[in-house]
């Protein structure tokens, strides 16, 4: 994979005295979770390519990301078939809305299996401002918001990072189904 930045770049943003090395560390840590979550980086052309297996059974079936084009919908009833599958045709059996992601059926519901194979957008300068943000969060995370010693009792608020991190992460969800 290759990294979307580096750590001389995230320094120009973040403050931080941590070594080139460490922030690599986090960077690389960061970068394969929005990836592990929301798949590959994609410049949007058909080189980043994807093909997903999807559930049917439904008039509509959704990619977790917008795209750039859809290349083929293949349906099957089980997944056995679909080195056989029924190549569908764009217009006449399906219609692509690409800024949501979805894909319709025209006139029928889809089969049990609906095999993907479309091209992302190129959401890679939006990933960048997430995992600069995460940077960011990570090097001034401290695990206590607030702790207090007074009158022989002590006390403490966690810090708010878990939620953050989650936060942040979900500004690169694009769909989520209603």
């Amino acid at each position: 994979m290759n990294s979307l930045l580096t750590p001389t770049r995230v320094k120009r943003q973040v403050e931080t005295d941590l070594s080139d090395s460490t922030l690599q560390e986090i960077l690389d840590r960061e970068e394969a979770e929005i990836v592990r979550r929301f798949g590959p980086h994609s410049d949007g052309t058909s080189s980043s390519k994807q093909t997903l297996l999807l559930p049917g059974l439904t008039r509509d079936v959704f990619v977790p990301r917008p795209f750039v084009t859809v290349i083929s919908v293949r349906e099957a009833f089980t997944v056995g078939d679909l080195a056989t599958a029924t190549v569908l045709t764009a217009n006449t059996d399906y219609v692509a809305w690409a800024e949501e992601g979805r894909i319709e059926r025209l006139g029928a519901l889809f089969t049990t299996y609906v095999q993907v194979e479309y091209v992302p957008i190129d959401d890679r300068d939006e990933r960048r401002r997430v995992l600069v943000e995460l940077c960011r969060l990570t090097t001034n995370n401290q695990a206590l918001e607030r702790e207090s010693f007074g009158g022989g009792e002590y006390s403490y608020v966690r810090g708010k990072y878990e939620d953050e991190r989650s936060k942040l992460l979900s500004q690169l969800a694009h769909f989520v189904p209603l």
